[in-house]
């Protein structure tokens, strides 16, 4: 008789066993959803902060080709290189983006092909009445996608670099 009273205090105790278990479980499971959301948001978040890099690295190279090219002024003036001086300054190849009113038909980055880049003389982040909307001043704009010049928005930039004013 002695066995059978622990046969089923063991049973008992297995099945609180199993109880506390489940509840546990639960109670997991319920915190794990913020815990995997938040995660989920960081992951977003560090993405986003590579492109955002990754976009300022390539405003810079593009200025500093812009600085040092002296075709690029013809290419965007006339569409010829050929009609570049070889004597062409910054200064000149600056004012052909300075006197842009709509952005230059956005380029693939070779090393990003994420990244689309063009050229322009106004502010597509900025409104034109702040410092730094001003018009007349060369920028490089980094985009997210290919989007026609005249439909670029604020939404599609990734950075805006103002350089040589």
């Amino acid at each position: 008789m002695m066995r059978n009273r622990r046969c089923s205090f063991r049973s008992k105790s297995a099945a609180f066993t199993l109880l506390e278990i489940m509840i546990s479980l639960t109670i997991f499971m319920i915190a794990m959803i913020p815990i995997s959301w938040t995660l989920m948001r960081l992951t977003k978040d560090s993405t986003e902060t590579v492109l955002h890099t990754r976009a300022v690295f390539l405003a810079q190279e593009k200025a500093e080709e812009i600085l040092r090219d002296d075709t690029v002024a013809a290419l965007l003036t006339t569409g010829r290189a050929g009609a570049a001086s070889r004597q062409t300054s910054d200064w000149e190849m600056t004012k052909a983006i300075r006197q842009l009113s709509t952005p230059t038909d956005p380029k693939v980055c070779p090393s990003n092909p994420q990244l689309y880049y063009c050229y322009n003389g106004s502010s597509i982040l900025y409104d034109s009445s702040t410092p730094e909307g001003a018009n007349n001043i060369a920028r490089v704009i980094i985009l997210r996608n290919y989007v026609e010049p005249s439909q670029i928005t604020g939404k599609d930039v990734i950075y805006e670099l103002r350089f040589h004013e």
